[in-house]
């Protein structure tokens, strides 16, 4: 029970340490609902099994794992606490998806009003897309700093309102190797 105690105790502040599959789609398509390295709080311990609420992309997800798809990060830690910087999170998340579709849905209404309808907004994004990557270059050229700045604060934005990109499980874990 001292600090370096690696099995994992209710309270504790766990990483998992194996992507963890949690629903039927995830077998089918070989996805996974908590990646590798997922925080979680251990909600109680029942045998060789570990109950722990997870921080996913799109909030909590609570699961009874092994205690060897869990490495104990820290002791003690409230559960209130826990749940708190979960909530904000989420909401940092939600704010940074905002960001990124406001002005996609800026320029579909700008479209919609110029136009009267929808038709054609899928080939007009199209056509905005390319041109954007065309242009691109050359704004890095003119403007390093402003364009290292631009994309960086998009990437981490990015990031933060979709969350680490999917993983899918390699053939030796799918067959039940490590």
């Amino acid at each position: 029970m001292g600090l370096f105690d690696p099995s994992p105790r209710p309270g504790d502040l766990v990483r998992a340490t194996a992507d963890i599959p949690v629903t039927i789609t995830d077998h089918l398509l070989e996805t996974v609902t908590i990646p590798r390295g997922a925080r979680g709080w251990v909600r109680y311990v029942h045998g060789s099994r570990v109950r722990v609420v997870f921080d996913t992309a799109c909030g909590a997800v609570e699961e009874t794992v092994s205690p060897t798809q869990c490495r104990v990060i820290r002791h003690g830690v409230e559960e209130k606490t826990f749940l708190e910087s979960l909530s904000l999170k989420v909401w940092v998340r939600t704010g940074a998806l905002i960001v990124v579709l406001a002005p996609m849905l800026f320029s579909i209404a700008q479209y919609w009003w110029a136009t009267g309808s929808l038709d054609g907004v899928v080939e007009w994004f199209a056509i905005g897309a390319v041109e954007a990557a065309l242009a691109l270059p050359g704004i890095i050229l003119q403007h390093p700093g402003r364009a290292a700045l631009w994309l960086s604060i998009g990437a981490l934005t990015c990031r933060l309102a979709f969350g680490p990109p999917p993983r899918t499980r390699s053939r030796k874990t799918r067959r039940g190797r490590r």
